[in-house]
């Protein structure tokens, strides 16, 4: 009996109640650091749920699945009824959760990487990943390859499976080509402008090697946002360690009014001018097409778009504009 309402004459009961709770004993008979093998009982985003004895099921999360890969899904690695080993690694008895790891049945690679590898020691292994901004770049580099040796056969290949008119295919690939120019030349002078700019500060605040991080500016100034505070926000952290609290200030100010000058506004005016796409919507398309594509949305999105308002144009044209 677990409750008596005598007002609205009820009383609860519980069955449960009944058999020992489970919980009671587990952290005794299960220690931290202990083996145990157990089915797996169900398989999640986020883990691994182990059956460890009736009533209580240990969760094996994504970060205690391996040392060294990145386990994006699980159920790329485990099905139900699967047994598995785990090591216990904690107990919270209040809110009945049982952690365990399968990791930690190997040694952590990381434990002892000071006395392997010391620094100027030479090393060799094999490649076991590549990021995919690398992944990208060696795509965009073969990519241009083929698009340089055989693009203008390419394109007179898509021209003739258009359903348009010769006048609206013109209209079509002329609009993207304005487009792929435009972001070139506006991302090669705002890169310019921004190392330029980057590489005065430096050398007006007195920080050794102005031309070399103005290079840098000028480099990473192809990833929008991100790019050139790569370099001035460690610089300020530099400044600012070294009690030039002004120099970190001055430095910080000048370089966010660049970069929210220069890519908030100028850049998508100097892309706009060219294509007569609205500032705005250039800017959501070049974020939009990286949030989708990555680096190569930078050029992606805004075709996509001339694209899109190109077709617009020729419905209004061959079809509104009659029917009004």
């Amino acid at each position: 009996m677990l409750e008596v309402d005598v007002p609205n004459r009820r009383i609860s009961l519980g069955m449960k109640q009944a058999e020992s709770n489970p919980w009671d004993l587990v952290a005794a008979k299960y220690p931290k650091g202990m083996r145990i093998t157990g089915k797996v009982k169900n398989v999640t985003d986020f883990g691994v749920f182990v059956g460890v004895e009736e009533g209580i099921d240990g969760l094996v999360h994504v970060s205690d699945l391996s040392w060294s890969k990145k386990t994006k899904n699980p159920l790329e690695l485990f099905k139900k009824g699967q047994v598995v080993e785990a090591v216990v690694l904690n107990i919270d008895r209040e809110n009945e959760r049982f952690s365990l790891g399968i990791k930690q049945l190997e040694k952590d690679p990381w434990f002892d990487v000071e006395q392997r590898y010391r620094l100027g020691m030479t090393v060799s292994g094999a490649v076991t990943n590549v990021t995919d901004f690398t992944l990208a770049s060696i795509l965009i580099l073969f990519t241009m390859y083929y698009l340089f040796k055989e693009g203008d056969a390419a394109v007179e290949q898509v021209k003739a499976l258009l359903p348009l008119s010769k006048k609206d295919k013109d209209a079509v690939f002329k609009k993207s080509r304005d487009v792929i120019y435009a972001t070139l030349y506006g991302g090669v002078l705002v890169s310019v402008l921004q190392g330029l700019g980057g590489g005065l500060i430096f050398w007006i605040l007195g920080i050794a090697s102005p031309i070399f991080w103005g290079s840098a500016m000028a480099l990473l100034a192809f990833l929008p946002v991100v790019g050139t505070p790569l370099v001035w926000i460690p610089a300020a952290i530099y400044l600012f360690l070294k009690v030039s609290y002004i120099k970190a200030a001055i430095l910080v100010i000048v370089s966010v009014f660049l970069l929210v000058f220069i890519d908030t506004f100028l850049k998508p005016m100097i892309v706009s001018g060219r294509t007569e796409i609205h500032p705005l919507l250039l800017l959501f398309s070049i974020l939009g097409g990286m949030k989708v594509m990555g680096f190569i949305g930078i050029i992606a999105g805004p075709i996509i778009l001339s694209l899109a308002l190109t077709i617009i144009e020729i419905y209004k044209a061959g079809y509104l504009d009659k029917t009004v």
